[in-house]
């Protein structure tokens, strides 16, 4: 008895949860707001290239901050942006390897603090600057998060 009133209550279960109304596909919805697909979790690849190839115009700042930026998109603003703060490069998330080796050659006096607490910091930085400060604190060295084999020792 308990087993047939356990399969008849998963019928209804299941009865109940097929008469629900369909969830639209992306592909039916024919005008969706740009902000909107810029900022959806569940945006596609195809829809990252339609949009990118569907707005002729948008703020470069917009452009860095999204999470859906490709990697042709942050080559094009980096060549079409001619100047720009060095800090705001070092701190931006799509930052690239030859943005980093470039502007490192062009900065020639930097905080070593703020060389230590870079994200893109390079082995070559990390090296130069261990053999430029002759004292340092040995907590500081125990604490930094590029700390390398030969500090330790």
């Amino acid at each position: 008895m308990r087993t047939a009133l356990s399969a008849l209550a998963v019928l209804l279960t299941l009865a109940s949860s097929v008469r629900a109304a369909p969830v639209a596909a992306p592909f039916e919805v024919e005008e969706r707001d740009a902000s909107a697909v810029l900022n959806t979790r569940f945006i596609t690849y195809e829809d990252g290239i339609n949009k990118r190839d569907g707005v002729e115009e948008r703020d470069p700042s917009a452009v860095l901050n999204s999470r859906f930026i490709t990697y042709e998109d942050t080559i094009n603003k980096r060549d079409d942006v001619e100047e720009r703060d060095a800090s705001a490069v070092l701190n931006t998330r799509f930052i690239t390897y030859e943005d980093a080796i470039s502007k490192r050659d062009e900065v020639e006096e930097r905080d070593p603090s703020a060389v230590l607490n870079s994200r893109f910091i390079t082995y070559e930085d990390s090296v130069s600057k261990r053999d430029e400060v002759e004292e340092r604190d040995p907590s500081a060295v125990l604490n930094s998060r590029f700390i390398t084999y030969e500090d330790t020792a």
